[in-house]
């Protein structure tokens, strides 16, 4: 666990930096470990850590590392680090990850969810980025997700269901986007551009590429039976 989500995100970079590859490597900040605490009651992390890592090694290389691991996330202000040898204990603490998502669904009227990447030298950027429209908001932001490929999930969280609000959370949603093209980075890192998003894509993509796709999807799909009117 880390002080501030800027340090946890700056281990991120500097483990895949250093060659180090884990099995999984999980983000999660302080909000996304209290969603999921509120859904249901967990043990094993604190709950006032700014950052949290959830880390797997290889079993091959595990003691090594582990052991560098520990020295990089030590370098940048970690607070706590803990390795688990006991499977159950680790399955608890990887249940807490698994369910974030209905997490967030259930403990809010209104959720907006996005799904963005960045390079993983910019994901530091991106969660202080989060960080920082989260306190200034007065809309409940949590993020997660797959950091050693640089996705980040971004929760959206208002029990106002009402116009006003839900125009609020939009704008919050479209300074992501924005920031998320400025570092590099794209749209969607796992699920696809679909109807919510396309408004978006031509942020991410020229009118000469949009075009090209349009004219690629006519001609294998004149009538338009795959996937209808999602992208175009």
């Amino acid at each position: 666990t880390f002080n501030n989500p800027e340090g946890c995100a700056n281990s991120v970079f500097s483990i895949v930096r250093s060659g180090l590859i884990p099995t999984v490597m999980e983000f999660l900040d302080s909000d996304a470990a209290a969603c999921s605490n509120e859904y249901e009651k967990n043990e094993g992390i604190d709950q006032t850590a700014a950052g949290i890592l959830l880390i797997e090694t290889s079993f091959e290389n595990r003691e090594m590392e582990t052991s560098e691991i520990k020295k990089i996330c030590n370098q940048n202000s970690c607070s706590y680090l803990k390795v688990e040898p006991d499977q159950n204990k680790a399955d608890k603490l990887w249940k807490i990850r698994r369910n974030l998502s209905k997490a967030s669904k259930e403990i809010a009227s209104l959720r907006i969810s996005e799904d963005v990447v960045v390079p993983v030298s910019k994901f530091p950027e991106l969660v202080s980025f989060v960080s920082k429209i989260n306190q200034e908001s007065e809309i409940r932001i949590n993020s997660f997700g797959h950091a050693g490929d640089g996705n980040l999930h971004v929760n959206f969280l208002s029990n106002d269901t009402s116009d006003k609000n839900r125009i609020k959370v939009e704008n919050l949603t479209k300074s992501l986007m924005i920031k998320t093209i400025e570092l590099g980075g794209s749209l969607s890192g796992e699920h696809g551009i679909g109807i919510e998003k396309k408004q978006f894509l031509p942020m991410e993509l020229n009118l000469q590429t949009l075009n090209f796709m349009v004219a690629f999807k006519n001609l294998f799909d004149p009538d338009n039976y795959i996937n209808p009117n999602k992208i175009f």
